[in-house]
């Protein structure tokens, strides 16, 4: 029969929201076949983010007939890398020596819950899904193998890969809420 404002009236109805949040991304940091020498430290860091937020918001509806879906998708995905490879003759000295990669990846995959709704018959149909999918390392090495041959001279060698992954999915059916973090 006619909507505005976040208001629709209607005899039948179908209403399908779907929305997809995708996001990939990539750090690297590397020291690759350089020959160095500081005083003090060599620190090579790679940190990022990727973070996907796919939500929906849900107006007023008055019907006899109604049938609402909603479909929420959010993937946050990335690659984080930091390295240093020596290479035949090329030292990394220092008085330390860090390499480093950290990250946060978040997905947030969220269905509204309802504005007022008057229907003599309907059903509504949420669904959220959110992913999270990361692959983060910090490594030295020496021509494609780890550092036997000692071209990494240091007093203190740190390497590190950190990271912080957060998914959750909230998917709203009628006056209840249905739940899923991970």
């Amino acid at each position: 029969i006619g909507s505005g404002n976040g208001i629709s009236a209607s005899i039948v109805g179908v209403q399908v929201n779907t929305a997809n949040a995708i996001s990939n991304a990539t750090a690297n940091a590397h020291i690759t076949g350089a020959a160095i020498t500081a005083a003090d430290t060599v620190n090579v860091e790679a940190e990022g983010q990727s973070i996907a937020i796919a939500k929906s918001s849900e107006g007023s509806s008055l019907g006899v007939l109604s049938l609402a879906v909603n479909v929420m998708n959010a993937n946050a995905s990335g690659t984080f890398h930091a390295g240093i490879q020596t290479a035949s003759g090329k030292n990394v000295s220092a008085n330390s020596v860090t390499v480093q990669t950290k990250y946060t990846a978040r997905s947030n995959a969220r269905t509204a819950q309802g504005g007022f709704k008057g229907t003599v018959a309907g059903a509504d149909t949420n669904c959220a899904n959110a992913n999270v999918t990361t692959n983060a390392t910090a490594d030295t090495g020496s021509n494609g193998e780890s550092d036997p041959e000692g071209h990494i001279q240091a007093s203190t060698i740190s390497i590190m890969a950190e990271g912080e992954a957060h998914a959750a999915a909230e998917a709203w059916t009628g006056d209840s809420v249905e739940l899923v973090t991970a």
